[in-house]
């Protein structure tokens, strides 16, 4: 081969790899464009995660996550969010059942089983707080009388360890 033909040679191959660069460039423009409006979604569920506001971030990173599903980044902030908006519906449903606040609780242990359906902390605070409730049900049907807000808030596990250490 000719100094010339291979001059042409390798003009063709820088060519050719230019074609097919552009080629592949081209398709992803119109999702960076579109994955925009995720990345405005994605600041915005991290402002509230700065805040601690779990249930916010989640719902912003939801709709980071409508715009693009297939982003992983995306993904796994609704996966971090949604874990801790849960977590954090079971924290709160503990200091409010500690407070006796049984119904209340309940509904803040479902709003976490709800927002994350994968926690066990839920499920078993769930059914923790309902026995909770039917024990109180139980007992104001046999003596006509509440429990204080301190007895309602007292789990099974935690009468028994008084009412032992009363004895």
């Amino acid at each position: 081969m000719s100094p010339k033909e291979n001059g042409n040679m390798l003009f063709f191959k820088r060519l050719l790899t230019i074609v097919l660069s552009a080629a592949l460039i081209g398709p992803v423009t119109p999702l960076q464009a579109k994955d925009r409006k995720g990345d405005k979604f994605l600041t915005q569920g991290r402002a509230f995660e700065a805040k601690k506001d779990w249930d916010a971030a989640l719902e912003a990173y939801q709709k980071a996550l409508a715009e693009n599903p297939s982003d992983i980044q995306y993904q796994m902030a609704t996966e971090k969010a949604r874990f801790q908006a849960g977590q954090m519906h079971v924290e709160k449903g503990v200091k409010l059942r500690g407070q006796g606040m049984l119904g209340e609780a309940l509904l803040e242990f479902q709003r976490g089983f709800t927002v994350n359906p994968g926690s066990a902390a839920a499920v078993q605070e769930i059914r923790t707080t309902q026995d909770m409730i039917e024990r109180e049900r139980q007992r104001v049907m046999q003596t006509g009388i509440e429990s204080s807000p301190e007895d309602r808030g007292l789990t099974d596990r935690k009468s028994t360890r008084l009412n032992s250490s009363h004895a």
